[in-house]
């Protein structure tokens, strides 16, 4: 009689239980409570089975978004408002163009985070590629001095993980000549000639560096740290911080409950 009262009466969820044993599912944690009715044990399977899809997949989730590359910037407009620093390689012509141009995403590259560095923004590939690997920077290099660096430096899963924007806009490739002259023709079609026998490819192989190639996107893992991990650490340490309130005030509680219990004691054995 009294294991069949007792099973009763821990089916009989309050609203304040029925939230925090809800909420001990969705985090995977047991109850000790053994429900005596088929009825809630299918319940709390049914929850059980539930939460641990849901874990499943929000973890799956995660580990996915951690190991594929971030697409939230793909203009110049989006490098000039996300958080990352930027550096130009230090050429002559670099410098005149990005205080001369006329577009206006280029133009606030340079007024907000090019220009407040002063010289120390126009670094060399080698230095600049390097901030590229090791911080949140963006680095304009002309490709061949860019690729080298990073064919040198880079692991080929860290090479995915790379983006590319054009921020200097050159014009095409062309052969001044003279207006009216009679080689125009000629030069035109030697210069198709040559590239429809792949002599101009060969010569770009051999003094242009290529662009690395991303061959396999999972050959390594992101690793996870500080950075990452900062917020989850943030609401560890909050809840810390309410636990020992709250088991200050618990203690602070029971002391004034227990004295008023010992005067009311005290009272009854007096009149007795």
């Amino acid at each position: 009689m009294i294991a069949i009262r007792y099973l009763a009466k821990a089916e009989q969820f309050t609203p304040i239980e029925s939230l925090v044993y809800i909420f001990g599912t969705m985090c995977q944690r047991a109850n000790e409570v053994v429900p005596h009715f088929n009825g809630t044990r299918l319940l709390m399977f049914s929850l059980q089975l539930t939460s641990f899809f849901i874990l499943t997949s929000y973890s799956a989730s995660i580990v996915a978004l951690l190991q594929s590359p971030s697409r939230a910037i793909v203009t110049v407009g989006d490098l000039v408002r996300s958080p990352l620093k930027a550096g130009v390689m230090d050429t002559s012509y670099g410098r005149v163009y990005y205080q001369e141009t006329q577009d206006p995403d280029v133009q606030d590259l340079y007024r907000k985070k090019i220009k407040p560095h002063g010289d120390q923004a126009f670094i060399e590939p080698t230095e600049g590629i390097a901030r590229v690997k090791q911080e949140m920077y963006a680095y304009e290099a002309e490709v061949n001095a860019a690729y080298k660096v990073i064919k040198d430096t880079f692991a080929p899963e860290e090479v995915c993980k790379l983006q590319e924007l054009e921020a200097i806009k050159l014009p095409p490739f062309g052969i001044p000549i003279v207006k009216g002259s009679k080689y125009r023709e000629l030069i035109r079609q030697r210069l198709m000639w040559q590239r429809e026998v792949g002599i101009i490819r060969r010569f770009n192989i051999i003094w242009i560096h290529q662009k690395p190639l991303c061959e396999n996107r999972n050959a390594g893992y992101s690793a996870v740290g500080l950075v990452e991990m900062r917020y989850l650490y943030f609401f560890l340490a909050v809840g810390f911080l309410l636990a020992l309130v709250t088991l200050l005030g618990e203690r602070t509680w029971w002391k004034e409950a227990s004295k008023k219990w010992k005067s009311h004691t005290a009272i009854i054995k007096r009149k007795i």
